[in-house]
């Protein structure tokens, strides 16, 4: 049966009860809290255990290229990772400090990077993350014209990493993202405990502030720094988010969180129809949809007399997963539509004999 027909037969045979509420945008995917990336940069042989380990605890990352100086054999490591789900970033083509370049200089670091890494994986490029973190206006506005997003190194050192600027939800700089805090500069490389404190805090400050966090993990070594991280302190540091991830945090690549973000902010949901038993809601998406293409959480308030029947959610006529959250007094139905201008519909029939 159509969305049209499914209305008329609604509005003519239902009972009426309480009818739906409000739907809104959740801030970040799956109503979670906060939003987390952890990146990698340059060109490490340790790419593939990074990513091994990453996927051990269900995550993916964000590996940064540095395209014009990647040794032989490294393009398989490459395409292996994107395969694997990782997004693969460019980190500029030659890794050099782009404040005094020329036109011609930011062209290849900034587009041709961005080329030669579309030719490896087959997708767009959508992140770039600044040699050493460094940026113009000339560069800024290259990197605004070809990606979505651009991670800086805001390597903030300070007795509290609670003070360390996150990325808001609502009106961050996407062309100029913050990292985490490191621990205060001493000379000497950090234990391992005051390494995960300082790690602990900032995510607690993602998640307390609402924000998206991106974590600059670089490269696996003998000892922590701002460069290098031990595997053992990377495992310890997983294991602790991984907790957190069924409910409280969003991990996700660097471009994931940034379309989310992105589609969040240029997407409209306004009721078509709200009748007793069924809403039509009418999305509206003004992105390009080979480019973004990560889900949207919906929440739709609903009255707690829906718990008793059978509850459908519907784009374009296909139907979606949905989960019912159930407070003493109220309810909400939240569920993953596609970021494509669309149609909605979410009703709901009673059960035989249940009492309206």
């Amino acid at each position: 049966m159509g969305v049209a027909l499914r209305m008329l037969a609604f509005m003519v045979c239902v009972m009426p009860s309480t009818q739906p509420g409000q739907t809104s945008i959740a801030t970040w995917y799956g109503c979670r809290a906060g939003a987390l990336s952890l990146s990698f940069d340059d060109n490490s042989w340790d790419r593939p255990l990074e990513a091994s380990i990453l996927e051990e605890y269900g995550f993916r990352g964000t590996f940064g290229v540095v395209v014009g100086k990647m040794p032989s054999g490294y393009v398989e490591k490459i395409q292996s990772l994107f395969l694997a789900g990782h997004e693969i970033a460019s980190h500029s083509w030659s890794h050099i400090d782009l404040t005094n370049a020329s036109e011609t200089v930011i062209h290849t670091e900034v587009v041709e990077s961005k080329a030669a890494i579309e030719a490896l994986t087959g997708a767009p490029c959508v992140t770039y993350i600044y040699a050493y973190g460094y940026w113009r206006n000339g560069v800024r506005d290259a990197v605004t014209d070809h990606y979505i997003c651009a991670r800086g190194a805001w390597q903030w050192q300070a007795d509290n990493p609670l003070g360390a600027p996150v990325n808001s939800a609502t009106g961050g700089d996407i062309y100029n993202l913050t990292i985490n805090p490191f621990p205060e500069a001493s000379g000497e490389p950090w234990a391992d405990e005051v390494f995960l404190e300082c790690l602990h805090d900032y995510v607690d400050h993602v998640l307390a502030s609402n924000a998206w966090g991106i974590e600059m993990l670089h490269n696996l070594g003998q000892t922590n720094t701002t460069t290098t991280i031990r595997e053992d302190v990377l495992r310890r540091h997983f294991e602790e988010l991984a907790a957190m991830s069924d409910r409280a945090l969003w991990v996700a690549p660097i471009g994931t969180v940034a379309k989310y973000y992105l589609e969040r902010h240029q997407t409209q949901v306004e009721q078509a129809v709200t009748k007793p038993n069924f809403t039509v809601l009418r999305l509206t998406v003004g992105l390009d949809p080979n480019i973004y293409d990560v889900p949207l959480t919906l929440q739709t308030d609903v009255p707690i007399e829906w718990n008793g029947g059978t509850i459908a959610v519907e784009q374009d006529g296909m139907p979606l997963q949905y989960e019912m959250q159930i407070q003493p007094t109220s309810a909400r139905l939240v569920y993953d539509v596609s970021p494509v201008s669309s149609y909605i519909l979410v009703y709901y029939e009673p059960l035989v004999g249940h009492p309206e």
